[in-house]
C-alpha cells in the first residue's frame, strides 16, 4: 500500500493570529473524489491536520512529513504558498530521494514561472480542477502517457484539457463531514457548494475549469452540512462560491438556506455582484442567514472597465447596495489598485462615487495581480504592464498609472478618505514568566509548536540555552525575546541565533525583541537589523499588502514608565531600525485601563504591549473585561498584549466591535 500525504500550507502570517484562514479544502477534495470513485483502494491517503499547517515552522513542517515516510507528497499550490512549497519539497527530496512530488492548484499554468524555475524538479504538475487527474494517477496511469501531456524542465506539465471529465461535486460530499478539515479556532468555516463562474475577468481564473457551466452540490448535502455546522458550534460560514447570483437555482438554493439554518442562523458570508440585487433578493439572503457581502466594484473607469472584461451600472450598483442595507447586511467593497487603462484620477473618480453614496467605509483596496493562467497575463505585454516577477505579481506600473503615483495609490485613498486604511501590524509577543529560570520556550496554546523563545543573556544558563537552541519546533511565526540589562556585549549571541532561525525555517515569520535599558549604544540593534535583512528569503508578504508587513521585524521592548525620560535623539535613532514597543505591567488587566486610554499619546509610529500579571479565566468575564478595556482605548491597533491567549481575546474583542458598529 502506498502512503500520499496531501499539503496544502497556510497564507503567511506576520504575526501570530488565532485564524490563519488555512482549511486545506483542496486537498480535502481530491481524498473525497478518489475514495468516491474506487481510485483511493490500495492507497492510504493523509491530510495533515489543520494545527500542524497552520503552526508548524518549516523544519518542524518537514520533520514532520519525513516522519510520515510517504510516498507521494502532492502540494496544493497557491500564489501565497509556492515557493515555500517548492522549499520544502526540494528539502524533502534530499531526506526521501524516493519520493513522488504532485504539483496542483491555481499556481499551476502553462505560463507559471515556477514550472521552468531552475532546481525546482516535480513528478506531475496538473492545471485546473485536479480531482479526476489524481484519481487517474491513483490508478495507475502513466503521466507521460496521458492525453495533453508535455514535459517540462522541471517534470511533466498536465494541461487542464488532459482530462475533459469533470467531477461532480456530489461525490464530494464535505471535508468537513468526512472528518477530514475542522472550522477554524474561532469558529469560522469555509464551505465550496458551487464551482464555475460565467464571467470572464481577465484577472483571474474562475471561469477556466468549467467553461462558464457550474456545478453544485446536491441541495440534501448543504442541509447536512449546516446540521454539522450546529453541531459543532460554528459561528460563522463563508462560502467559497464565485459570485453567487448566477446560480441558475439561486432562488431554490436560497430556499433551502433559510430551511437549513434554522433556529439560530448562522451568520453567511457570500460573494455577488451588487447590480443583481433587488428588494426581494436582499430579503430571501437575508432570510438565508446572509449578514455579510463582498461586491466586487474594482473601478468606475470605463476603460478599465472594457479591457478587463467587466460591466458596471452604476446605478444598479448603488441601489443593489441599498437594498441589501435596507435587510441589514453589511457589505465590503473591493476596489483595484493598477488595473489596465485606470489612472489616479479613475481612483479618484472611483473613490468619490463611494463616498457620494456613502459606502466609503466599507472599501477594501487591492493591487491587481497579474496571475499566471489569466488572460490578463497572456495580454500584459500588449497591454504595457510591468508586475512583479515573483509571487504575488502585483502590477508596479501602467501606461496611464505611472509607478510613483501607483505607490502613493494607498495614500491618495486616506488623504480622500481621511482614514488609515492600513498600517504595520502591532508585534505579537509575550513577556516572559521567567520566575528562576532564564531560558525559556513558550507553546502555541492550540498546536505542538513554540510560539517564542526568550532568554535573559545577563544569566550564563541563559546564554547557554539560547546557543543550543536549533530552533527545530519553532512556529511558523516565531517570536525571539532577548533580554539583558546591557545588551551590548550580546550581539554575537543575537545574531547568531537569528541566523540559525533563518537556516531552519526560512519561510517562517520571525520578529526579534530586545528588551533592556534605554539610552545605551544601538550596536545590538544595527547587528540585528543586518542579520534580519541578510535572512530574508521572501518579501511576499510586503509585496502583497499595501501596508508594511514584513516577515522579519526588529521591536525595541521599552518600560512604559520610562517614556518621557528617554532621549529623544537616541529615540529617533533607535526607530531606523527597530519598532518601538511600550510595555506597562499591572497587577490585573482593569489596572491597564490610563495606559489604554492614552494610546494616542505615544509616538504615531510606536505601540503599546499591555502585559497584566492576573486576569480572568472565565471567558465570559474575559470577554467583559475586554470590552471594557477596548471602550476605554482609543486606537486598538496599536495595542498587542501577553500572553498569547489575551491577545486573540483582544482581537475577537476588536472584530465584534467593528461588526457592531459597521
Amino acid at each position: 500500500m502506498s502512503r500520499v500525504v496531501m499539503l496544502q500550507l497556510p497564507v503567511p502570517e506576520a504575526t501570530a493570529r488565532e485564524n490563519t484562514g488555512l482549511t486545506p479544502l483542496g486537498a480535502a477534495s481530491l481524498v473525497l473524489h478518489a475514495r468516491a470513485t474506487g481510485a483511493a483502494s490500495g492507497h492510504e491517503l493523509l491530510v495533515l491536520p489543520g494545527p500542524a499547517l497552520r503552526r508548524f515552522g518549516d523544519a518542524r513542517l518537514l520533520h514532520e512529513l519525513a516522519g510520515l515516510a510517504p510516498d507521494v507528497v502532492a502540494l496544493t499550490v497557491t500564489v501565497w504558498n509556492v515557493e515555500r512549497s517548492l522549499h520544502l519539497a526540494r528539502r524533502l527530496r534530499e531526506a526521501l530521494p524516493g519520493v513522488a512530488l504532485w504539483l496542483g492548484g491555481p499556481e499551476i499554468a502553462a505560463d507559471a514561472p515556477l514550472l521552468t524555475r531552475p532546481g525546482v524538479r516535480f513528478d506531475v504538475a496538473v492545471e485546473g480542477e485536479g480531482e479526476a487527474a489524481f484519481a487517474a494517477l491513483l490508478s495507475g496511469a502513466r503521466p507521460d502517457a496521458l492525453p495533453g501531456v508535455r514535459s517540462l524542465p522541471g517534470g511533466l506539465f498536465l494541461g487542464a484539457n488532459a482530462f475533459p471529465w469533470l467531477p461532480d461535486l456530489g461525490t464530494l460530499h464535505d471535508p468537513y463531514v468526512a472528518g477530514l478539515v475542522s472550522p477554524e479556532a474561532d469558529g469560522a468555516m469555509l464551505a465550496e457548494l458551487w464551482r464555475g463562474c460565467r464571467y470572464t475577468c481577465t484577472f483571474c481564473r474562475y471561469a477556466g475549469g468549467r467553461h462558464h457551466a457550474g456545478a453544485s452540490r446536491p441541495l440534501e448535502q448543504v442541509r447536512q452540512l449546516f446540521a454539522w455546522a450546529r453541531d459543532a458550534g460554528v459561528r460563522e460560514l463563508y462560502l467559497l462560491d464565485p459570485s453567487l447570483e448566477q446560480r441558475p437555482d439561486l432562488l431554490d438554493f436560497l430556499a433551502s438556506l433559510a430551511a437549513s439554518n434554522r433556529p439560530d442562523p448562522i451568520p453567511l458570508f457570500v460573494e455577488l455582484r451588487a447590480e443583481a440585487i433587488d428588494a426581494d433578493l436582499a430579503a430571501r439572503l437575508a432570510d438565508a442567514g446572509v449578514r455579510w457581502v463582498e461586491a466586487g466594484l474594482q473601478t468606475v473607469t470605463p476603460e478599465a472597465l472594457r479591457l478587463t472584461g467587466r460591466s458596471l451600472d452604476r446605478a444598479a450598483f448603488v441601489a443593489g447596495l441599498g437594498e441589501l442595507r435596507r435587510a441589514g447586511i453589511r457589505s465590503k467593497i473591493d476596489v483595484m489598485l493598477g488595473l489596465p487603462g485606470d489612472s489616479a484620477e479613475g481612483l479618484r473618480q472611483t473613490l468619490g462615487f463611494l463616498v457620494d453614496h456613502g459606502f466609503a467605509d466599507h472599501l477594501q483596496l487591492f493591487r491587481t495581480k497579474v496571475l499566471p493562467g489569466t488572460a490578463l497575463r497572456r495580454s500584459a505585454k500588449r497591454l504595457g504592464l510591468v508586475y512583479e516577477s515573483e509571487p504575488p505579481y502585483s502590477v508596479l506600473a501602467t501606461p496611464s498609472w505611472p509607478a510613483d503615483e501607483l505607490a502613493a495609490a494607498v495614500q491618495q485613498a486616506e488623504d480622500v478618505l481621511d482614514r488609515d486604511l492600513g498600517g504595520v501590524e502591532v508585534p505579537v509577543l509575550e513577556r516572559p514568566s521567567w520566575g528562576r529560570r532564564t531560558f525559556v520556550e513558550i507553546p502555541y496554546p492550540d498546536a505542538d509548536a513554540t510560539f517564542e523563545a526568550a532568554a535573559r543573556l545577563d544569566a550564563r544558563e541563559g546564554r547557554a540555552g539560547l546557543a543550543a537552541t536549533t530552533f527545530e519546533r519553532a512556529g511558523n511565526a516565531f517570536g525571539l525575546w532577548l533580554e539583558a540589562d546591557d545588551l551590548l556585549p550580546h550581539g554575537d549571541a543575537i545574531t547568531g541565533a537569528i541566523t540559525r532561525f533563518v537556516a531552519a525555517n526560512p519561510f517562517a515569520t520571525l520578529t526579534v525583541a530586545l528588551v533592556g535599558l534605554p539610552e545605551g549604544p544601538l550596536d545590538p540593534f544595527l547587528a540585528a537589523h543586518e542579520a534580519l535583512e541578510r535572512g530574508r528569503v521572501s518579501r511576499y508578504l510586503e509585496r502583497l499588502h499595501e501596508s508594511p508587513r514584513p516577515e522579519r521585524r526588529l521591536v525595541a521592548v521599552l518600560e512604559a514608565p520610562w517614556r518621557g525620560h528617554v532621549d529623544p535623539g537616541w529615540l529617533e535613532a533607535l526607530r531606523g531600525v527597530a519598532s518601538v514597543l511600550w510595555m506597562t505591567r499591572t497587577d490585573l488587566i482593569e489596572g491597564s485601563l490610563d495606559a489604554l486610554r492614552a494610546v494616542d499619546d505615544l509616538d504615531p509610529r510606536d505601540a503599546l504591549l499591555v502585559a497584566p500579571r492576573e486576569w480572568p479565566e472565565e471567558p465570559a468575564e474575559l470577554e467583559r473585561v475586554m470590552a471594557e478595556a477596548l471602550a476605554a482605548c482609543p486606537e486598538p491597533e496599536r495595542v498587542t498584549w501577553s500572553p498569547l491567549t489575551l491577545q486573540w481575546s483582544w482581537v475577537r474583542a476588536v472584530e465584534r466591535a467593528g461588526d457592531s458598529g459597521w
